[in-house]
């Protein structure tokens, strides 16, 4: 909701507490690490822009490490002609949606539950998706 957004911290203030925990758990360091979206369009456009609007001088670096797209992996691994969205996955898995939709929070935990059930039926989760874009962020 516009409350939710209007209570929460700047993104630089979440991108600096997200860059600590990475640190604390040595993430893309000594441990490996992998963003799973639901589609390109969360690290390819969505952090571009906001980089850019918050003003910082460039994307941080792992942001530009290979991911999985769970949406493409799904596509691919029940050979279904094309790409579905998180409920539409979820009701061909006979699963539901789980929390409101749109809810950051609410889409991971239904894209982990996604996952899960994938790995559970032998599939193997490899990033697939690489950001390619480098001239849509300016300085």
């Amino acid at each position: 909701t516009k409350a939710t957004v209007n209570r929460s911290p700047p993104f630089v203030q979440v991108l600096d507490e997200f860059q600590e925990f990475l640190v604390k758990y040595s993430l893309f360091n000594e441990n490996s690490a992998v963003f799973v979206t639901d589609g390109p369009f969360d690290i390819r456009d969505f952090i571009t822009k906001q980089c850019a609007h918050s003003r910082l001088k460039k994307r941080p670096s792992y942001f530009s490490v290979p991911w999985i797209n769970l949406r493409k992996q799904f596509r691919q691994f029940y050979n279904y002609p094309e790409n579905k969205n998180i409920p539409a996955m979820l009701h061909a898995l006979g699963m539901r949606f789980v929390g409101r939709e749109h809810s950051g929070l609410d889409d991971a935990r239904n894209l982990a539950a996604i996952g899960r059930r994938m790995w559970e039926e032998g599939c193997l989760l490899e990033a697939n998706t690489k950001w390619r874009n480098p001239h849509h962020f300016k300085k």
